[in-house]
């Protein structure tokens, strides 16, 4: 075993010239002052190595690449900057040889883009997740920021237990589960995304959560979350959307999705701002998902907050619409719309 250890940008002519003659190439405990270290079809592993700038993974076509089942691309490695993986910089066919490319590595931005990717592509440090825990927003960042941009993921992606930043994921497909158990982050953002498995979010403690122009395909689990600001907007769920025992903050909508199965807030806890915040279509559709189930205590509990929201729509109103506000003021101050 040779072991390298130290690359910057004037040594690396000269390694890449020695280094790319050969089929595989075992990296443990480097130190990388580079950006990439591109070497056509050599196959390469990184164990307990550095990088001390920003880094592009690079992977020429190498179908006999002697990994073993398992193996990952980087394991326990260091990053002081933005990684990025992008399609024209590697081929797709050597990268699915590996189990899963980052395995129990530390950075500080993951950039992915134009990659139909067939390994899984991150598993971070498991820990045993305190969700309720406010003081879990001063603990170290996994990552500082993600990014995902029109690729299709084939495996498990799973970033559970992780502490990040902000994720944004824009024109993504899923093919296989989608795991974001026990994530800790500021801002999560799903945009024209198809999620054709299970997508489980749940014991996940967030400030902003936001789904936009997005498909599921099978159910959506948001079970146990903690949640400030929850925003659906214009997309469809075939199966279940489920925020059991979830608490929202501040604002939740859901009023412009489809919805092929009724959702289940069951023990979902809103607080008076998000109350206060949300629209009237977003209670209505939980009052019919408790209503379709007999659930009628909770039932009429979210047609009182329909009500009061529909009065400030007409409080708000440039129109008329006297008599019907003057009778939904009077229903609010003798029975509470009913409860």
């Amino acid at each position: 075993r040779l072991t390298f250890r130290r690359f910057d940008e004037t040594d690396l002519p000269h390694w890449l010239g020695m280094l790319g003659k050969l089929k595989n190439i075992h990296f443990e405990r480097c130190v990388f002052q580079c950006g990439q270290l591109p070497l056509g079809g050599t196959a390469v592993w990184f164990e307990r190595c550095r990088f001390g700038k920003s880094w592009a993974v690079t992977m020429g076509k190498n179908p006999e690449a002697l990994m073993e089942p398992g193996d990952p691309l980087y394991n326990d490695c260091r990053f002081a900057a933005t990684v990025s993986l992008r399609g024209h910089e590697i081929d797709e066919e050597t990268l699915g040889l590996y189990d899963i490319v980052f395995e129990n590595c530390k950075m500080k931005s993951l950039y992915v883009a134009g990659l139909t990717l067939n390994a899984r592509l991150y598993r971070g440090f498991q820990r045993v997740p305190d969700l309720f825990n406010p003081d879990r927003h001063g603990a170290p960042n996994d990552l500082d920021d993600f990014l995902a941009i029109s690729t299709v993921f084939k495996k498990e992606f799973n970033l559970s237990c992780l502490h990040i930043q902000e994720a944004h994921i824009s024109s993504c497909i899923f093919e296989d589960v989608v795991n974001l158990s026990s994530f800790v982050c500021e801002r999560l953002n799903f945009d024209s995304c198809n999620m054709n498995s299970r997508v489980d979010i749940g014991h996940v403690h967030a400030k902003n959560v936001s789904v936009r122009d997005c498909h599921f395909k099978r159910s959506v689990i948001f079970d146990f979350s903690a949640m400030d600001v929850l925003l659906f907007n214009t997309s469809s769920f075939e199966q279940i959307l489920s925020l059991e025992y979830s608490e929202i903050g501040d604002c939740i909508a859901i009023s412009s999705c489809a919805m092929g199965k009724p959702p289940n807030f069951l023990n979902c806890r809103l607080a008076d701002d998000a109350i206060q915040n949300a629209d009237r279509e977003t209670f209505r559709i939980i009052k019919n998902a408790f209503d379709g189930v007999g659930n009628n205590i909770e039932a009429n509990r979210y047609f009182s907050y329909e009500m009061n929201a529909y009065l400030k729509e007409l409080r708000q109103s440039s129109k008329g619409h006297r008599a019907e506000r003057w009778l939904l003021e009077l229903n609010r101050t003798i029975s509470d719309h009913g409860q």
